[in-house]
Parts: structure tokens; sequence; C-alpha cells
């Protein structure tokens, strides 16, 4: 178990646990304060906050009587197939802090050791091994976070927008005809209606999504969508010509599609993209966007505006096919 603090420092690395059903997170943190590890209660202050994923859920009621505030992804309702705005915006807010314990995991396993199966025989000194290269971690990376200020002020609008509510949704709810999804659905580069559609720039779209990490997923769930020919199925809503609707293929599920609605003003310069909606389970929120909207955004806005090529489109040319019939000198004397 690797405790961090919020730039990536690693406090501690104990273990190794059990790998059975009975050794899961909830139960560790809680052998972990139970048992005092390395003094550890005395690391921490009452009202301290823990930054946690939904692994710890059984757990909490433990460590609220410890006297820790936690912070954790919300989980969705039974029977609910989506996030309310509010709930989509806190999980938001939790991962936006959390990234950093994924991204330490990460570093350690640049290590080759780590990153493969390592050897039962090893296991009395797994634990010593991991705290060596946990300290030189500490000792000669960088932080993860090095501008205070910069995050204060992202953290700012984060918050600010976690009030909001997702009004092009209510919209969507509301309008039959907006929210409507059986469409005779026009291909992107056969319909003339979205070259009036901003053209985004990355670091715009960057601050839309508070950070990086769908805009790293969407040029290769772009390609999953985008022949040769950049064809997306994709409608205008014709009601409003500010607002796009777009069906998109679930990341998860081979069978499901997700309609989404974006809002936009071709006329402000500052603000273009005024709103989104996706159906997915995350899709309500007003904090960043959900990995749909993003990539519909990237494409339209940015990417079908420069020499971007499809995956397929980039390497075809660098392989040959040995399946294409090719003429001999035998066949041309044959004819």
């Amino acid at each position: 178990m690797v405790v961090t603090s919020t730039d990536g420092y690693i406090l501690s690395i104990l273990g190794p646990y059990l790998a059975d059903g009975k050794n899961n997170d909830a139960s560790i943190v809680q052998h972990m304060m139970r048992s005092n590890d390395e003094n550890m209660m005395k690391w921490f202050k009452k009202d301290d906050i823990l930054i946690l994923d939904r692994g710890f859920r059984d757990a909490l009621e433990f460590l609220h009587a410890c006297g820790f505030q936690t912070e954790s992804p919300a989980f969705l309702a039974k029977s609910a197939k989506q996030f309310s705005t509010e709930d989509a915006n806190l999980s938001r807010l939790v991962t936006k802090i959390r990234w950093t314990v994924e991204s330490v995991n990460a570093r350690i396993k640049t290590w080759k050791y780590f990153d493969k199966v390592v050897p039962n025989i090893d296991i009395l000194n797994l634990k010593e091994y991991l705290r060596i290269v946990g300290a030189i971690c500490n000792k000669f990376k960088p932080p993860l976070i090095t501008s205070v200020e910069e995050h204060c002020d992202i953290a700012r609008s984060m918050l600010e927008k976690s009030k909001q509510p997702n009004l092009l949704q209510e919209r969507v709810l509301k309008d039959k005809a907006l929210g409507k999804r059986s469409r005779e659905w026009v291909p992107l580069h056969d319909c003339k209606h979205y070259d009036n559609f901003p053209k985004l720039t990355v670091d715009y779209l960057r601050s839309l999504t508070f950070g990086v990490y769908q805009l790293y997923q969407a040029p290769n769930y772009a390609d999953q969508h985008l022949d040769n020919d950049g064809d997306i199925d994709i409608f205008l809503h014709t009601v409003s010509s500010s607002i796009v609707q777009a069906k998109i293929q679930s990341r998860h599920t081979s069978c499901k599609q997700y309609c989404l609605w974006l809002e936009f003003n071709e006329d402000n310069d500052t603000h273009p993209v005024n709103g989104w909606f996706c159906e997915c389970k995350a899709g309500a929120r007003t904090v960043g966007c959900c990995a749909h909207v993003a990539t519909i955004l990237w494409y339209m806005g940015h990417a079908r505006h420069t020499d971007y090529k499809t995956k397929t489109n980039r390497y075809s040319n660098a392989f040959k096919d040995a399946s294409v019939d090719i003429e001999t000198e035998t066949d041309l004397e044959s004819d």
C-alpha cells in the first residue's frame, strides 16, 4: 500500500499484504490505522482529508470515527443510469487530486523489476526493494505538482463550476425534439452545416477538460469512429444552429451507443463552447467533460482543421499486401 501526499511525495510503502478477498483496500487501511504502523497516527491531525477511491468505501465509517475527513468518487444509485450533475462534479474534483497516486505507481513501474511478475523467492525482501525505489523517487524525481498558484487557479475554477447546473441537459430533457435519438444521421464530411463550428486550440480544450487525460485519449477514440475520409455519424439539430448532436460508440460496451449534445457560439472567441451533455454515466458534469464529449470537441474543433490522419491512413503505406493479385510475365505471355 503506497501512501502519498497530494504532490506525489511518497510518505510510506506498507506491506506486503496477502492477495485474497479479505485483504482489500478497506481492510488494509483499517489494519494500518489500528496497528499504527510506523507510528502513522502521529503523521495526521484531526480533520485531515484523506483522498480515496471507491475501493475504500467499507472503511469510511472507521476513518470518520478516527477523526478524519474523507473524499471519494460518488456511487451510482440503484436503478440509476447516470450520475447527477452534482455527483459527477464531486467525482471529478476527487479524481483531479487522486491522479497523483496513479502517477506515483507508474513511476515505480518504470523500474523494470517492478514492471513484471516478481519471483516468489523475492517476497521476503520485496518491501525493502520498494522502499528503496520510493526513496530514490522522492530524492531525485521532481514533484508531480510544482506551480502551486497555477493549480490554485484551476482549483478555484473547478469549485466554481461544480456549483453550476447543466443547463444544456435540462434543455435536452425538457425538449422532446432536441432530445430525439431517431434521426437521419449525416456523415460529418457530407454536411456543410458544421463549417460554422468554431476552431478550438489545444490550450482552450485543456482548459475545458481541466487536464490532458481526455485529450490524450481523443485521437485513439476518434480513430474508432473515423474512416480515411473523416466520416463520423453526426447530426446538427435543425431547431437551433448552435447545437450539435452526435452519437458515439461506448468505450466499454460494444453494443451501446451514446448521444451527446454540444452548444457553441461562433461569435465568441473567448468562450466558443457554452455547454455539453452526454448520456454516459458521467456525461452530466459541468466540471470538465466526459471522454465522449472531449473526443467530438477535439475532432470537430481542432483535428479536422489540421493535417490529422487516422492510424489506418498513417500506417497504410508502410505495409505491402501479399493478397493482391499481381500479373506475372507468364500471365502476360499467355494473354
